[in-house]
């Protein structure tokens, strides 16, 4: 198994905002997370990789990537595994720069605190990453400043960089909330294409069930800082058992009892 979350709970300065959370993700695989604003997501995606606010607290529990529990591991370790083994897309895209520094110059450091030194390699593969996700224009994208970007570029560029290390597990945290629906489709596209090419995983965080639930293996719903439902995506929309769950999908009237046969697939390996 790559990654395993088990029993977690997590407050802010006492209070719960993680209660007994389970989930895992093998190689390759697409897993969603779906819930309203406020149920807990963003939190969960941040604890995975040391990245709670300085009133976020673990409480109990473990996650393990590659069978090494990260829960007080040393600020060194985890940005030894964030990016280069765990990618990280925050919700907010101005959030993932400093926006008194050029685009490249981050970029560069972040490659080099990984060992990826060459410059020329560096731009080429981030310059075809940008193609990918629709963005022209990459040598000036990479010249300018966060702020000079509006906000579905940046989002992008975030995206980008993100995937530029091919980490073996992505976590993306609302990556298309920012964008337009063509441009959603792209990046998806090009998450699929990472699993297809490198076998990278991806816990893909939304408040869109329509969306989880055609690219995603499995599904898991949050509520109240729980999960109260998970299976196989088709499964879950179609014949959903929470009653939370049933009320997600009800508030989407362009979810229809089924999902495209084109969907990502399915998995063997359920939620534990």
């Amino acid at each position: 198994m790559l990654f395993r979350i088990e029993h977690l709970c997590v407050s802010y300065s006492g209070i719960p905002a993680l209660s007994d959370i389970n989930l895992d993700i093998d190689q390759g695989e697409f897993v969603g997370l779906v819930g309203a604003s406020g149920s807990g997501k963003s939190t969960l995606a941040k604890a995975c990789v040391g990245l709670l606010s300085p009133s976020g607290r673990i409480d109990s529990g473990t996650i393990a990537f590659k069978d090494r529990n990260l829960v007080g591991a040393p600020a060194s370790k985890m940005r030894e595994v964030r990016g280069a083994h765990i990618g990280f897309v925050f919700q907010n895209p101005g959030t993932s720069f400093s926006p008194i520094r050029r685009l490249d110059v981050q970029y560069n450091e972040a490659m080099a605190a990984h060992g990826k030194t060459d410059t020329k390699e560096n731009e080429r593969l981030l310059l075809d990453t940008f193609a990918k996700l629709g963005l022209s224009g990459g040598k000036r994208i990479l010249q300018s400043y966060p702020f000079e970007l509006s906000g579905g570029m940046a989002q992008r560029v975030a995206i980008a960089f993100a995937i530029a290390l091919r980490p073996e597990l992505l976590i993306a945290d609302e990556p298309t909330s920012a964008l337009d629906v063509t441009v959603q489709a792209q990046v998806i596209s090009e998450l699929m294409t990472l699993r297809k090419d490198f076998g990278t995983s991806v816990l893909l965080i939304s408040h869109n069930i329509g969306m989880v639930a055609y690219c995603c293996d499995r599904m898991c719903v949050m509520h109240d800082g729980r999960i109260v439902e998970r299976g196989e995506s088709r499964q879950v929309l179609a014949h959903p058992q929470d009653a939370y769950t049933k009320k997600l999908i009800a508030a989407v009237p362009s979810i229809s009892a089924s999902v495209p046969a084109s969907s990502s697939g399915t998995s063997k390996k359920g939620v534990s």
